[in-house]
């Protein structure tokens, strides 16, 4: 009797502890960049782990366009924050940033590299420079957020697509580590 007892108990643990596992890496998912918009932190072909959560400013997440297309943006402004841009310039209240010097992609285009800060996570960006002497400054509207990809010159994002809607306190995948990349020195790196 005591040893069938130990055998549902021993079951029912292994059970309850593969519902635990199946939920855990429910959350988890791999996706592929389809292009260079998050340079120098994403590159095109990089496969990256994704973990459903709750979005934080400065995560990078993945969310779809008005077709549907997953793509990778980085989440600069939450609802009610005041953004101002000008060309490839993204200020908001508070907005850290500072010239870290030159890069230079796989095709020899060269940008300025910056380290800009949003909420807690400090991040690279990188652009050419574009004079716009027309500044866009708006507050981001209720239930939505603002998204730059971290290649300003070469990311189509909120500053031009509408806002993608998405509710707060809504799980998002968002971008871990990056599990393959054709730079076997970033395998494995965390994504920042």
């Amino acid at each position: 009797m005591l040893k069938d007892a130990t055998k549902l108990i021993s079951a029912l643990g292994c059970i309850f502890l593969l519902l635990i596992i199946s939920f855990y890496f429910s959350k988890l998912s791999t996706v592929k960049i389809a292009s260079n918009s998050m340079a120098p932190n994403l590159l095109e072909g990089d496969i990256v782990l994704t973990y459903q959560t709750a979005p934080e400013l400065g995560d990078i997440l993945l969310i779809e366009d008005i077709s549907g297309k997953p793509f990778a943006k980085r989440l600069v402004a939450l609802n009610g924050d005041k953004i101002c841009y000008s060309g490839n310039q993204f200020t908001r209240k508070n907005n850290y940033k500072e010239l870290m010097g030159k890069y230079i992609d796989s095709h020899g285009n060269v940008y300025e590299m910056y380290q800009e800060l949003s909420g807690e996570q400090y991040y690279n960006t990188i652009y050419t420079p574009i004079f716009d002497p027309t500044e866009h400054c708006i507050s981001v509207p209720e239930n939505n957020y603002f998204f730059l990809g971290d290649n300003r010159t070469r990311s189509v994002d909120s500053r031009i697509r509408d806002f993608p809607r998405l509710s707060e306190g809504e799980a998002y995948p968002k971008l871990v580590f990056i599990i393959y990349a054709n730079d076997f020195s970033r395998i494995f790196q965390i994504i920042r």
